[in-house]
């Protein structure tokens, strides 16, 4: 695999797994409400532009996931998380 194909997953892994460590982070600290601010995770570093897959719940709701941990944006200043089973 050339040098720069390396970079370029190593720079994407980084991003993922950062945000799944936000996201865990954030969902631990408040398993009982599962939402916060957007703002509290972008001060974080979180970069809403990576994510590994998608899923819509029996509600019709898309959530954005990070390996385990997923998300959506509820309104302009909230994100609910879940995390997988």
């Amino acid at each position: 695999m050339a040098t720069v194909d390396v970079n370029y997953v190593r720079r994407i892994n980084y991003h993922l797994q950062k945000n799944r460590k936000i996201l865990a982070a954030a969902y631990s600290a408040n398993k009982q409400v599962q939402e916060v601010s957007f703002k509290e995770l972008f001060v974080q570093g979180f970069s809403f532009s990576y994510y590994t897959h998608q899923q819509e719940k029996d509600n019709r709701e898309t959530y954005l996931y990070c390996y385990d941990y997923g998300y959506r944006i509820v309104d302009n200043n909230k994100v609910s998380i879940v995390q997988e089973e």
